[in-house]
Parts: C-alpha cells; sequence; structure tokens
C-alpha cells in the first residue's frame, strides 16, 4: 500500500486506512516524547528515515471505534510530514472499564486510566528521558486521584519505565520530604528540579537529589555548615607557624620510610590517607599555640570538614585538608569554605602547602565551577586554583612553566 510519493505501507492487514487529519494525537504524548534535544531528537529522524527506506512495518493503533492514538504517535507525526493522508491503522479491542463508560462506539476520554496505561506501555519501547518518564508516571497518579494503591504505583512505575527509587528522588526534589537522620523537612528544590527538566547537560537525578540534602544539611547541621571568609581567620593563618608544620610532618613520614613494608608499599591512596591525618593532628596541635581564643579540635569522618574552629563549645569555621602526590586534589563530596591543599613529593621527602577559601558561586577563568565532577567524587585542579587567584602559597611554590601550571614542593632538612 502506497501512502505517499515517499513512503510505503508494509506491515500486516489493518482494521481500517483512515484520513490522517482525523486521528487525534493522544494530549499525554507531549508529556512523554516531550524531549527534542540530543539522543531524542536523533531517535525522531532516524524513525522517519527508516520509514522512508523501509516502509511503514507496523499500523497506527487506537481502540476499536476510536480515533484517539494510543500506539504510534511519533510514527503519525513523521507520516504527516511526508504527506501521507491515508494512515493503515489496528483497532484494539476496548477493554471492559471503557465499554461501561462509553459502549462500544462513544469516543472515549483520552485521560482514562486505562488509555493512559496502554500509552505508557506503548511508550516503554523507546529511549525517553528519565525526567519525562517522571512526568508520565505523575501524570497516571494524578489521573487516579493521586492516591494510588502502593501495588498499582508499582504498576505505574513499570508502564513509565521508571524505578520506584528514582521517582522518588525526583518527587522529593520537587516537593520536599522529612528526613529521618537530620530530623528536619529538608526543603523542595524548584532550581535543581528544573535543571533536570530542562535536560541541562551534566545533570542527573542521584546528583541532583544529592545536592538538595548537602545544601539543606549545611545550614541544618553546624558539623556540615560551610561559614564565610573572615579577616581574624585570615589573620590566624598568615600567623600559623606553617615551617613547624611542615617539619612535624615529614619527620613523621620519615619515620615511617624507614619501615621496609612502608617502602613496599604502591597503594597511593594508603600513603596519602596516613599523611592526611597526620597533617590534622599536627595543624590542630599548632593552631592552638597560637594568641587566640578560637580552639582548633580534628574531627571524625562522619562529619563534612577535618577541623573544626571553635569559639567554647560553638563551631565558628572549619578548614577541609586535602593531599596529592600529584597536581589535583580529590574528594568525595565538593568541599568550600576554608581549604587546606597539602602536595608530596613522590619520595615523600618534600612538600608544597597552600591555602585558600572557595566559594560555590566561584568559577575559574573558563568560568567553570572550582570543583569539577570526576568518578563519584570531585576534583580540584592545580591550574584552576592558580587562575582562580585566591589562595595564598604557604610552603613550596605554584608557577607556569611552558603553559603548564606546576606545583614545586619546598626542600626539607632531614
Amino acid at each position: 500500500m502506497r501512502l505517499s510519493s515517499t513512503v510505503v505501507y508494509v506491515g500486516p492487514t489493518v482494521s481500517r486506512v483512515s484520513k490522517a487529519d482525523t486521528l487525534i494525537i493522544h494530549p499525554a504524548n507531549e508529556t512523554i516524547r516531550r524531549c527534542r534535544i540530543g539522543q531524542a531528537l536523533e531517535d525522531r529522524k532516524n524513525l522517519k528515515a527508516s520509514i522512508v527506506k523501509e516502509g511503514l512495518n507496523e499500523p497506527i493503533k487506537v481502540f476499536a471505534n476510536s480515533n484517539i492514538v494510543i500506539g504510534g504517535n511519533s510514527r503519525l507525526e513523521a507520516l504527516k510530514e511526508e504527506g501521507c493522508e491515508d494512515i493503515p491503522v489496528q483497532e484494539l479491542p476496548r477493554p471492559q472499564e471503557l465499554i461501561q463508560l462509553y459502549g462500544q462506539s462513544k469516543e472515549i476520554d483520552p485521560m482514562h486510566p486505562v488509555v493512559l496505561s496502554k500509552l505508557r506501555a506503548d511508550n516503554t519501547r523507546i529511549e525517553v528521558p528519565v525526567i519525562d518518564r517522571f512526568l508520565a508516571a505523575m501524570q497516571g497518579i494524578e489521573a487516579e486521584g493521586g492516591n494510588v494503591s502502593s501495588e498499582r504505583k508499582l504498576e505505574i512505575m513499570r508502564e513509565s519505565n521508571i524505578a520506584l527509587n528514582t521517582f522518588e528522588m525526583i518527587r522529593k526534589l520537587k516537593s520536599g520530604y522529612y528526613d529521618k537522620k537530620l530530623k528536619a523537612d529538608v526543603e523542595a528544590r524548584e532550581d535543581l528540579y528544573k535543571e533536570l527538566y530542562e535536560y541541562k547537560q551534566g545533570k542527573d537525578v542521584a546528583g541532583q537529589f544529592k545536592a538538595q540534602y548537602q545544601d539543606f544539611a549545611e545550614k541544618h547541621d553546624p558539623k556540615r555548615r560551610t561559614y564565610d571568609q573572615s579577616d581574624e581567620m585570615d589573620d590566624l593563618l598568615d600567623e600559623f607557624p606553617w615551617d613547624t608544620l611542615q617539619d612535624a610532618v615529614l619527620t613523621e613520614v620519615a619515620h615511617m620510610r624507614k619501615r621496609d613494608w612502608f617502602n613496599k608499599c604502591n597503594e597511593k591512596n594508603f600513603k596519602g590517607a596516613m599523611v592526611h591525618h597526620v597533617l590534622a593532628h599536627y595543624f590542630a596541635e599548632f593552631w592552638n599555640t597560637l594568641d587566640t581564643d578560637i580552639h582548633a579540635i580534628t574531627v571524625d569522618n562522619q562529619s563534612r570538614y577535618d577541623i573544626h574552629f571553635m569559639k567554647g563549645d560553638k563551631i565558628i569555621n572549619s578548614i577541609e585538608i586535602k593531599t596529592t602526590i600529584g597536581s589535583t586534589w580529590s574528594t568525595v563530596c565538593k568541599k568550600y569554605g576554608y581549604v587546606l591543599l597539602y602536595k608530596f613529593s613522590a619520595e615523600m621527602n618534600r612538600a608544597a602547602i597552600i591555602t585558600s577559601w572557595l566559594d560555590k558561586t566561584w568559577t575559574n577563568s573558563n568560568g567553570k565551577e572550582l570543583w569539577k565532577a570526576a568518578g563519584k567524587g570531585a576534583a580540584l585542579d592545580a591550574k584552576d586554583l592558580y587562575e582562580y587567584g585566591k589562595y595564598d602559597v604557604r610552603l613550596g611554590s605554584m608557577y607556569v612553566e611552558n603553559g603548564t601550571v606546576k606545583v614545586a614542593t619546598g626542600d626539607i632538612d632531614e
């Protein structure tokens, strides 16, 4: 059957042939197939090209005596674009729920739950961005009054091809939720939800949900909060005995380097972690020799930062310590506020120390965020810190050589 000068129907026998302008693209299909960028747009182009090249091998699907398309909405759009006027249609039997409401011939409500279920099931065959699968599932739940059983909710999730956990993370982004660990209501984040809705590159559901939690936790939990930069803290960092700190740390490292097992250990992360804990211990010890009522304490791994600065029993600021053997410092989650960046040489007998105060709104010279996503965490590169320009080199140096930013370690007398 030739449908136009460019399209031939090569599929099975159909129930009827309908005029293109009598068929109604399902109004909810725009929710499911909303995306018009990236892979989704490429899929649409490929579908149209395939129909022209290989022919239409599957008819448009409707319920009996209905013109509302429940299967093949995108195919119908492609056929119309190719000038097809006569469309092959396959009629499906009306479910009993629709017969009771509309009989065998009356036009059906496209937003009836049974119709939406069929539409969602048909669209599971295609790749749909996760945010649009969420919207389709929400649409299904709302069409059934919003108060569906847990079993029915899971069924709608399956029809929408979205995991319940993913659905719940997006819902919590949009509406907020109560967190048992924090014992507080975590506020909705329309900004983070909007980035998903607008398909912002590099944004995924798990990352947005994590950001929602962490941003709230920073405000709610003093141990996680990002504190402001202050002249008092800056002055004390200038007074801090950095040479004494480095001598103490490298004395400990030199002691470990005398052990055969340590020298044979090729695990850089282990050595870096060891230096990290030694550094935190001595930093707090030497800070507390300064003439100030601000007391430094090391904190356990459950806290967001490594050192808390206290006035009495109140946390007034914090600092994060990061170590590296290269020129990039890594973290499980992005850390802002005061940072102490420590680089040691491969022989672990030289080191450089840099301090900075980082704000999450600040960017490097290319307008990129200083902490960049890296694997399951984030990384801060010396190049970005150098271009950013708001740091202090306490020991060693940072410089550019042949267009490359390098961190030079300082000499230490053993």
